[in-house]
C-alpha cells in the first residue's frame, strides 16, 4: 500500500526521532525507512507498527496535504535555536498548518468572519503614508480612546485566526502566514499577556503593512522594525501615552503596565523615543534592583485574553459533520492520544 511518505517524515521529525532510531524500534533496516519517506510504499502491517510508535492513527498517514500555500516566516529569533529543535518545531507546524487545521476548513465556515474585513482594512490603510496614520485609523475604526482592552477580540473580528501554540522554547514569539486564503497568527502560549499582546500586534502589523506578500524565509530587518513600530503605536500611541510618561518612577511604570497591558520594557523604550526620560540606563538599573528585567518582568496584569478561533472551527466541524470530540482527535488531528489534542486546542 501507499502512504504519504512526506507526512511520515514530518511526523518522525516532529517526534525528534532519527531514521536510524525508528528503524531500530521497528526492527527494520534504515534504508527501508528512507524508501518509505521517498516512495510511500509501506505494508499494512508495518504501517500499524509505525502508527503505534509515532502515536498517529494509521489513517492519518494516508492524508494528502490539503494546502501548501503557507510560508513559515517571522521567527524573529530563529537563528539562535538549535537546528534539531527548529526542525522538530517546523515539522509540527507543517503538520498542523497543512494537514490538521485545513481539515476544519472543509466545512462551510459560518462562525468566523471571512477575510474580507481584513482585506478591506488593508486596502484602506494603503491610502495612508505613515504607520502612525495607519494605527490611528484602526484605533478610530474600533473607537479606541486610550488602551486596547482586548486585542485578541479586535484581531479575530477582522477574520484573522489566532492560535496559541505550545512551542517548546522561548526563542520563538510567533509568526503570521496565509492558509487557504485566510490570515493566521500563531503565538507562543508560554509568555505573559503583555508579551503575547505585543507579539499579536506585531504580527497584525506584518499583515496590515503587506509584509506577507513580499515575505522570504526570514523577514527583513526593515519589516521587523516597521512591525514593532506598528505594535507600539497601536498599543501605546505616542500622542496618548506621552503625557503619562512625565516624571516616570518605578511605581508609575508598573501602574502603566497594568492599565495599558504592555511590558515595562515597551514603556521605557517609548519614553526614550519621546525624550521623556533623560537617562534610560538609570531607570533600567532601578528596575533591575526590583528584580524586573527584560526577561523577567512581574506578571501583574490580571486580565487575560484567549482566542476563540480554533474552538469555533472545531465546534463548527463537529456540528456540520455530526462528529464527536473523539472524531476530531482521531480524524481531523490524527492523534492516538487525546492529551495531545487537548494540549493543542487549549488556549490556557
Amino acid at each position: 500500500m501507499k502512504i504519504n511518505g512526506e507526512l511520515f517524515k514530518l511526523i518522525r521529525i516532529s517526534r525528534d526521532i532519527s531514521q536510524a532510531d525508528i528503524a531500530s524500534i521497528l526492527n527494520i533496516k534504515q534504508p527501508i525507512v528512507s524508501d518509505i519517506e521517498n516512495t510511500g510504499e509501506c505494508s499494512q502491517e508495518l504501517l500499524y507498527k509505525i502508527s503505534q510508535v509515532l502515536r498517529y492513527t494509521p489513517k492519518f498517514f494516508l492524508k494528502e496535504p490539503l494546502v501548501k500555500d503557507t510560508n513559515l516566516i517571522l521567527y524573529r529569533k530563529k537563528l539562535t535555536i538549535p537546528k534539531k529543535l527548529l526542525n522538530s518545531i517546523d515539522a509540527r507546524l507543517d503538520i498542523f498548518l497543512n494537514y490538521q487545521l485545513p481539515e476544519l476548513f472543509k466545512q462551510k465556515i459560518n462562525v468566523i468572519s471571512m477575510p474580507s474585513k481584513i482585506n478591506q482594512l488593508i486596502i484602506k490603510l494603503n491610502s495612508f503614508s505613515t504607520i502612525e496614520e495607519k494605527t490611528s485609523y484602526i484605533r478610530e475604526t474600533f473607537n479606541i480612546k486610550m488602551q486596547v482592552n482586548n486585542l485578541v477580540e479586535l484581531i479575530e473580528s477582522l477574520g484573522i485566526i489566532i492560535i496559541y501554540f505550545n512551542f517548546p522554547t522561548d526563542k520563538i514569539d510567533g509568526f503570521s502566514t496565509v492558509l487557504n486564503g485566510k490570515f493566521v497568527i500563531i503565538v507562543n502560549k508560554m509568555f505573559p499577556i503583555d508579551r503575547l499582546r505585543f507579539t499579536l500586534a506585531h504580527e497584525l502589523g506584518h499583515i496590515c503593512l503587506n509584509h506577507l506578500s513580499k515575505a522570504s524565509e526570514i523577514m527583513s530587518e526593515d519589516c521587523e522594525k516597521e512591525a514593532n513600530q506598528f505594535a507600539s503605536e497601536l498599543l501605546i500611541p505616542s500622542n496618548k501615552i506621552k503625557p503619562l510618561l512625565k516624571d516616570l518612577t518605578i511605581t508609575k511604570l508598573f501602574d502603566l503596565k497594568r492599565t495599558w497591558k504592555v511590558s515595562v520594557g515597551a514603556l521605557v523604550k517609548k519614553a526614550t523615543e519621546l525624550n521623556m526620560v533623560k537617562n534610560s540606563s538609570s531607570l533600567y538599573v532601578q528596575l533591575a534592583r526590583t528584580g524586573c528585567t527584560n526577561k523577567n518582568e512581574p506578571d501583574i496584569i490580571n486580565e487575560k485574553e484567549y482566542p476563540s478561533s480554533l474552538k469555533k472551527l472545531i465546534e463548527n466541524y463537529k456540528e456540520q459533520n455530526q462528529k464527536t470530540d473523539f472524531n476530531v482527535v482521531h480524524e481531523a488531528f490524527g492523534y492516538m492520544d487525546q492529551s495531545e489534542y487537548l494540549l493543542l486546542s487549549s488556549t490556557k
